[in-house]
């Protein structure tokens, strides 16, 4: 069985994820397809790292902090759930993601106002 997804985004890999861990899809078995030239749907490819650092990529994923780190947001937790922590080795990227929000909460002003 071959499984198409459209799109490159968080959703998707996280989809690629579940389809292979859950319903024992093998990877080469799954095409994720995508419009643009960069990967990554709302998270762009291609950011460059400030300061450059040789020991570090040169470039590197901007999350999309409105939408990907809301607690509900299940995709987004489970997928970064599973990397750790580049600074920190003790916690995942999910948890320094949650840290730094509790640290600089963001206040939509359509979901709620600031306190």
């Amino acid at each position: 069985m071959t499984v198409h997804i459209v799109g490159s985004g968080i959703a998707s890999l996280s989809a690629a994820v579940y389809l292979i861990e859950k319903a024992r899809v093998d990877p080469h078995d799954i095409i994720v397809y995508e419009e643009s030239d960069k990967l990554g749907g709302a998270m762009a490819m291609g950011k460059p790292v400030e300061p450059h650092n040789p020991s570090e990529p040169d470039f590197a994923y901007v999350l999309p902090a409105t939408r990907i780190l809301e607690r509900e947001y299940r995709c987004a937790k489970d997928l970064l759930s599973r990397f750790p922590s580049k600074r920190n080795h003790d916690k995942n990227i999910w948890d320094e993601c949650v840290e730094f929000n509790n640290t600089n909460p963001y206040y939509d002003t359509n979901a709620h106002s600031a306190p």
